[in-house]
């Protein structure tokens, strides 16, 4: 749906002051899902797409596993050995793993 589409829609949403749709469980949900789809949908691993899943759970430190997914950055997925492209979602889970991320982990686990 285009912008101009969604703009009738948006006309009629109730005031932002009310509720802001940013603060939604629900819309943070959303978009951690399709973030997350996103890093794995891809023919290779991004970490600015784990930078950004870490920002949107609050979590700031940088585990031993970011480190690692760090190196693996452009790498294609056809290109690491399976062993270690099934590791990928448990590293990306204990980047996210802090205060707020459980839900995050539950997401990128499935």
């Amino acid at each position: 749906m285009s912008l101009p589409t969604l703009w009738p829609q948006l006309q009629n949403t109730p005031n932002p002051a009310q509720q802001l749709v940013s603060q939604m469980p629900e819309t943070k949900q959303l978009v951690l899902r399709a973030a997350t789809r996103k890093l794995f949908d891809k023919s290779y691993f991004d970490i600015c797409t784990v930078d950004s899943l870490m920002k949107l759970v609050g979590t700031t430190a940088r585990p031993a596993a970011y480190t690692q997914l760090s190196a693996l950055h452009c790498m294609h997925y056809a290109d690491m050995p399976g062993e270690l492209r099934d590791r990928i979602p448990y590293l990306v889970r204990e980047c996210l793993a802090g205060q707020t991320a459980d839900e995050a982990a539950s997401i990128v686990l499935g």
